[in-house]
């Protein structure tokens, strides 16, 4: 199964037409930045933030998009202020960034309007001033069908946790988290489409890339204990089988090797490099240290419902997000249960876990014990 032509234009301008509307959007909804913003803080304080890039796609969706609840605005609440630097510093990281790199974003900016800001908020209330933000910047953004959406990665705040770790302006670590804000578009158009970067072949070969990532992952595997194969989601699961299960044998992946993609006949090895760079410098596909390559946060979360339509992948049980990274039944017969008819039961890393300790240990389609040999989704 591969995707339609008008669908993968439509997909793929995104890669361009984000960076086209940012300037436009920031001056259009935002014509003047504050003067009592110093950019000072933007370019030396958030340069030393890093953008988060590792193994595992940095970037849905493995999760659930949260809408920021409303609340009273406060005598520091300064959104309107905030809202052009975040939105800057969001794209500036290739439109996916960690959920404690932006916050760490505010509370640097915050600091040129109350130096004692930061000591004097609550790690909650700088959580929901960001919401806050992130909603105004979203209310400006939706007359161009964009918006910031806040997403769970499927491998778990601990693995992303191990990852990504981010300081408070005083030197504090922030708890980790599975959270991160990606800029998606919500729709495209004939103008969009005519600013794309990508060639015919190009996007023939996103399609089929595509595709094989689907494939790949209806194929389970043994784990050899040795093997590279003994990642950190590996780690984790197994963390939380301790006193279960203990360790699986089994795993399935969304990923695939290099040397299957140089496959694709209508490009050269070098043109196939350079694009698979290039798509991974836009957070759409992610590569490993083993050299496998995938789809990145990014790319699921904009192509979320073809995905489910087109190759009915897994949702998680617990949240009905799309599972990319996460543990699945290893029951066969769990193949025939649940709404789309072939997916077994699957789930995020911290839903699993909140789902064998506060729901069943077992699994709801099949009712087979979910502590001893199912299946990592790596």
């Amino acid at each position: 199964m591969v995707f339609t032509p008008s669908l993968c234009s439509a997909c793929l301008v995104r890669l361009v037409a984000a960076l086209l509307l940012f300037h436009f959007s920031l001056f259009l909804f935002f014509p003047s930045f504050p003067q009592s913003l110093s950019t000072t803080y933007l370019h030396w304080h958030l340069s030393e933030l890093p953008y988060f890039q590792y193994d595992f796609p940095d970037s849905m969706n493995d999760g659930t998009v949260e809408t920021p609840s409303e609340e009273p605005t406060t005598a520091y609440d300064n959104r309107a202020s905030f809202a052009p630097y975040l939105l800057q510093y969001l794209i500036q990281a290739r439109g996916v960034c960690h959920e404690n790199s932006l916050l760490a974003a505010l509370m640097h900016l915050s600091l040129d309007l109350d130096p004692h800001s930061v000591s004097t908020r609550s790690l909650d209330e700088w959580s929901r001033f960001l919401d806050k933000v992130v909603n105004l910047i979203n209310i400006k953004l939706s007359a161009l069908e964009y918006k910031v959406a806040k997403v769970n990665h499927g491998a778990g705040k601990r693995v992303v946790g191990s990852k990504v770790v981010v300081q408070t302006p005083g030197g504090e670590e922030l708890p980790p988290s599975s959270k991160f804000y990606v800029y998606v578009n919500l729709a495209s158009s004939k103008e969009t489409e005519l600013a794309t970067r990508f060639t015919a072949r190009e996007i023939e070969f996103v399609k089929w890339a595509i595709g094989q990532f689907c494939l790949s992952s209806l194929e389970i595997r043994t784990i050899d204990a040795s093997s590279a194969h003994a990642t950190p989601l590996v780690k984790e699961v197994n963390r939380i089988l301790i006193g279960g299960g203990g360790t699986w044998g089994k795993y399935t992946s969304f990923t695939v090797g290099s040397s299957k993609l140089f496959g694709f006949s209508s490009l050269t090895p070098l043109e196939l490099e350079k694009l698979i760079v290039r798509l991974c410098d836009s957070k759409w596909f992610y590569r490993t240290e083993r050299g496998e390559v995938g789809m990145d946060l990014k790319c699921v979360v904009e192509l979320e419902e073809y995905l489910l339509s087109e190759y009915e992948l897994p949702e998680c049980q617990q949240c009905q997000k799309i599972v990319t990274h996460g543990v699945m039944c290893g029951n066969d017969a769990c193949q025939s249960h649940g709404d789309s008819g072939s997916s077994r039961e699957s789930w995020h890393i911290d839903c699993f876990q909140h789902y064998i300790a506060h729901v069943s240990e077992r699994c709801a389609a099949c009712d087979r014990s979910l502590q001893t040999d199912n299946i990592y989704i790596i």
